[in-house]
């Protein structure tokens, strides 16, 4: 079934998107990420802001075969995730495909050529930091990962413009948030989701349209300057101590924090975009239908988008 969700039309039920057929395998990975141990509520202290190393933070990457999804603006455009590392955004992934730039609604351009968006604390809406991706910079990088034929899909780095400083708390909720599209268009990409909530801590705006949780597949990334990384090893020795104090017994226990080690001096380590390892071939639990012509036969049948409520 293809359920392509993402974009719904502004004054009809549904809309016909020459966007084609998903070929994309349906992909069940995990990524653990580790807290680290709880901070003070200021994460941004440090006596200097270069960055010296990046992380992994947070990761969505399941999704169902066929379910694509857009960014539009305002209630049309965000997913949420909640942090579990200090330090500072300085990356996220999407994994979708370039768009159509012939592709019409309305007489006009269904598909933007660039989406601007800002970074926000959830709770209040306070915004942190800005982003933009462009088309030509999706098929630039997608033609760098050299996807074979039958594959349409890959990861997209939307990388943090400029000197900006985006503060990242273990344990609050943020949210990217498209804010506009070139040209008036109404929708921007085509990225993968999964409409069964595989990620708790946060969700893709189309939850609504749903009437379930979904998420979109992301990954955020945090970096780390020294005084950070200085904070974090000092405070994960503190924690060690006081457990061989309270063990005397034991010169190595297993469950002591490690110590962080020293920053590097060079270029920080940054990770490159891999696409996710499919998993065996899982048959797909039957979701309820979302709305009227939903599915898509095989064949290169074209898929519905549907407004959200």
């Amino acid at each position: 079934m293809l359920l392509l969700a993402g974009c719904g039309g502004d004054d009809e039920k549904s809309e016909v998107e020459e966007a084609g057929k998903t070929s994309a395998p349906a992909v069940d990975t995990e990524i653990p990420s580790q807290p680290l141990p709880e901070a003070s509520s200021d994460a941004t202290i440090s006596t200097s802001t270069k960055i010296l190393k990046e992380e992994l933070d947070q990761a969505q990457e399941k999704f169902d075969e066929g379910s694509v999804t857009s960014f539009g603006v305002g209630e049309r455009g965000w997913q949420t995730y909640t942090a579990s590392k200090n330090g500072f955004l300085t990356h996220f992934h999407l994994y979708g495909e370039a768009t159509t730039q012939g592709a019409l609604h309305k007489g006009r351009k269904m598909y933007g050529d660039a989406v601007e968006g800002v970074i926000l604390l959830d709770g209040n809406g306070t915004t942190l930091g800005t982003w933009r991706l462009t088309r030509d910079e999706v098929v630039k990088q997608l033609a760098a990962q050299n996807l074979r034929p039958d594959e349409r899909f890959g990861w997209i780095d939307v990388r943090i413009e400029g000197e900006q400083l985006i503060p990242q708390v273990a344990g609050e909720t943020y949210r990217i948030q498209a804010t506009s599209i070139s040209g008036g268009s109404p929708w921007f990409g085509s990225f993968l989701f999964n409409p069964r909530d595989p990620y708790p801590d946060g969700e893709w705006w189309h939850s609504k349209a749903l009437g379930k949780p979904c998420d979109l597949v992301f990954r955020t990334y945090v970096g780390k300057t020294a005084g950070l990384i200085a904070e974090e090893r000092v405070r994960n020795r503190a924690l060690m101590e006081q457990h061989l104090q309270s063990n005397p017994s034991s010169d190595t226990p297993e469950d002591a924090p490690e110590p962080i080690p020293d920053p590097p001096a060079e270029k920080p380590e940054i990770t490159p975009p891999v696409p996710p390892k499919p998993s065996p071939p899982v048959p797909p639990k039957p979701s309820p239908p979302v709305g009227e012509g939903n599915a898509t036969k095989p064949g290169g049948a074209k898929p519905f988008f549907f407004r959200p409520r």
